[in-house]
């Protein structure tokens, strides 16, 4: 089973990140991971998009979007949020974070964008 993609827009704020977070587990929950790893997932949305933000605030119409699709066991969540003044850091302990939790991810940021991506696969 395969999804179509889900795309998310919404306010580049932190009190929107609930939507993203209860997007990802429900998908991820729909393509058959365990409740451990749905939290996971739950914890590497929440770090990547708040990473994006970073100074990115709703109130100047900063927007983040996201792009959920997967097929059994493989959720992908790609993202990006503009407009983003400065290059996030990922520190230690969200470094730590997101490599436990995500199969892979990256962020990057060019012209006032921020784009992630992460791959979570169901652990055998």
């Amino acid at each position: 089973m395969s999804t179509a993609p889900i795309t998310l827009r919404m306010p580049a704020g932190t009190a929107f990140l609930r939507y993203a977070r209860v997007t990802a587990a429900t998908l991820a929950d729909d393509l058959g991971f365990d409740v451990e790893q749905i939290e996971q997932l739950r914890i590497a949305v929440d770090e990547l998009c708040a990473l994006a933000i970073g100074d990115g605030d709703d109130r100047n119409g900063a927007q983040i979007e996201l792009q959920l699709s997967g097929e059994r066991g493989h959720v992908v969540i790609e993202g990006q949020c503009s407009p983003v003044a400065e290059t996030p850091v990922i520190d230690s302990i969200a470094g730590a974070l997101l490599s436990h939790s995500t199969t892979s991810f990256s962020l990057e940021h060019a012209d006032s964008v921020c784009r992630f991506r992460l791959d979570k696969r169901q652990a055998s």
